[in-house]
C-alpha cells in the first residue's frame, strides 16, 4: 500500500513544537490484576515557539510556552508477561476491544504465529493502543499516513484489529 506524504509546510504547526506527556495510572486501591495490566496516558502537546510572533510575545503566549496545549491524547494498554495471570482474561475482563486485540496477538497466553512472524522478537509486555485523539487541523495528517477516513472536529480513532491487517499494523 503507498501512503501519499504530504510536505510539513501544510501542517497547522511546526511537529518539532511537539511533545509527549506520559503518565501511568493506578488506583489508590489494589484491584485484582494490577500486576498484569497497566493503564498509561499519552497527552500530545503543542508548545509555542517565541519567534512564530512576529511582533513579539504576549502575556497569552507565555503559558503555551510553559505548558503547552492539547492538541491529542493516546490511551494504551500494557499487558505485562510472566505475571501468572492469563493476559487474554485480564484483558477480556478490561473491554471487548481489548480482548478482540488480544484474541489476535496471543494463542493459550503465548504470542500467536502470525504475531511472531510479523514481529522481530515478539517477547515480553504487549501494549495496545487502546485510543487515539486528535484535533481536526493534526488529524489530516495522521489520516493521510494511515489511510483511515477524516472526519471534522475531535476525532477518536478506536482500535479494532483483525489477524491480517491487525498484525501488519502493530508492527
Amino acid at each position: 500500500m503507498s501512503l501519499a506524504r504530504r510536505p510539513a509546510s501544510e501542517l497547522p504547526g511546526d511537529p518539532a513544537q511537539l511533545r509527549l506527556v506520559y503518565s501511568h495510572g493506578h488506583p489508590a486501591v489494589p484491584y485484582e490484576d494490577e500486576d498484569t495490566l497497566e493503564h498509561w496516558h499519552v497527552s500530545i502537546r503543542a508548545y509555542h515557539d517565541e519567534e512564530e510572533c512576529i511582533g513579539g510575545c504576549t502575556d497569552a503566549c507565555q503559558q503555551l510556552i510553559a505548558d503547552g496545549s492539547e492538541v491529542g491524547y493516546l490511551r494504551l494498554w500494557r499487558l505485562r508477561d510472566y505475571t501468572g495471570a492469563d493476559r487474554w482474561m485480564v484483558a477480556d475482563a478490561q473491554s471487548g476491544d481489548l480482548e478482540s486485540i488480544a484474541a489476535v496477538v496471543l494463542e493459550d497466553d503465548e504470542y500467536s504465529a502470525a504475531f511472531q512472524e510479523a514481529i522481530d522478537c515478539p517477547v515480553g509486555d504487549l501494549l495496545i493502543l487502546d485510543e487515539s485523539r486528535h484535533l481536526a487541523d493534526w488529524i489530516d495528517e495522521v489520516v493521510s499516513r494511515s489511510s483511515r477516513g477524516t472526519t471534522a472536529g475531535p476525532t477518536t480513532t478506536r482500535t479494532r484489529a483483525t489477524c491480517g491487517t491487525g498484525i501488519r499494523w502493530v508492527s
